[in-house]
């Protein structure tokens, strides 16, 4: 039989008695928190912590629902009575999904356990409360420059379809010394990642993730100095991992897992095929008119770890590329 513990409550000098089993009412508002907000579920600790955490994880924390909706909800943390003094101490946490009054929220039912309580309202006044807001979304291709200060996050995601086979994510320094960080899911951070590429310095960084289904990818920018940046996420519509048709003068960055091939075809003559920015060891190599294997090939430079790799051509014809994962890495390849 479970035991029913009796527990008492103090908000903000009212002093309120109710019988909740095991948890306490704040652990239920942070909990259904967690479930409901999918970037929040990584997340822990007492309701008037969660500010701070916001604010760690390089979120915009202020006094307003704007861009809060939803299917993109905000995460509000508000203290018990309204008409007090702010008190993070005393708060709890709800859901917040549309950007202005009356508010909708996902509150005393779903968040805070169930059945009407004295905090759990509608009537939400933003300037007793604080608004935590998910990381920005980015749209496919285009590039936004931000920055970032030292030990400081920034964050954003794009949501993949089922269409979409790999999702090419590109961090451009333009200073100080900026770094790259993805994972599936959720926010990353420098012990919970998909991909952190370490280039260091003013060196671009990429993470390419191959996608399967729906997912949302999240994107840290962490400050090892302050720095200034550009972020871009693009989708790619490609499936399967055959013929992906190069011109001269293009360049695509791409990634190939640990003994996988990804192919690719080039119609024409008198051209360098080259893959740079290697994040690990992946392997060139090129043969005329038919695939190439580890075994038959017209080209295979074999420079080993993350060095460049070059192959020259010079007949006109259908070339093919393969790049063999050595072990699992992202790469950029170009026929210049």
């Amino acid at each position: 039989m479970n035991k029913i513990r009796k527990c008492k409550y103090v908000f903000i000098a009212i002093l309120i008695s109710c019988i909740v089993p095991c948890t306490t009412f704040g652990e239920q508002c942070v909990e259904g928190a967690r479930k409901l907000v999918q970037w929040a579920s990584d997340w822990h600790g007492d309701p008037y912590e969660w500010t701070d955490k916001g604010e760690s994880y390089g979120l915009d924390v202020d006094q307003t629902a704007s861009g809060c909706t939803s299917s993109d909800p905000c995460i509000l943390v508000y203290p018990r009575n309204y008409g007090s003094e702010i008190s993070k101490k005393y708060g709890h946490v709800a859901v917040l999904k549309s950007s202005s009054s009356p508010y909708s929220l996902q509150d005393s039912n779903g968040v805070c356990g169930g059945g009407d309580r004295v905090s759990c309202k509608k009537d939400v006044r933003l300037n007793d409360a604080y608004v935590i807001h998910p990381p920005l979304t980015l749209t496919s291709g285009k590039s936004i420059s931000k920055s970032v200060d030292k030990d400081k996050w920034k964050q954003y995601k794009i949501k993949a379809s089922s269409s979409n086979s790999k999702v090419e994510i590109e961090l451009a320094p333009v200073n100080g010394d900026p770094d790259l960080y993805v994972r599936n899911g959720n926010m990353p951070t420098t012990s919970l990642k998909d991909c952190c590429p370490y280039k260091g310095g003013t060196r671009s960084e990429f993470c390419i993730p191959n996608n399967s289904g729906e997912n949302w990818y999240f994107i840290g920018v962490k400050g090892y100095k302050a720095s200034n940046f550009k972020i871009k996420a693009t989708l790619s519509n490609n499936s399967g991992n055959d013929n992906y048709n190069l011109s001269k003068g293009h360049s695509s960055h791409d990634s190939v897992n640990i003994n996988l091939w990804k192919y690719y075809k080039y119609t024409g003559g008198n051209a360098e095929i080259e893959i740079t920015n290697l994040s690990n060891d992946v392997d060139l190599y090129v043969q005329k008119n038919t695939k190439p294997t580890k075994y038959t090939f017209e080209c295979r430079p074999y420079e080993g770890g993350t060095q460049s790799e070059l192959c020259r051509i010079s007949s006109n014809a259908t070339w093919y590329i393969g790049v063999f994962g050595y072990r699992s890495g992202s790469y950029k390849i170009k026929v210049k």
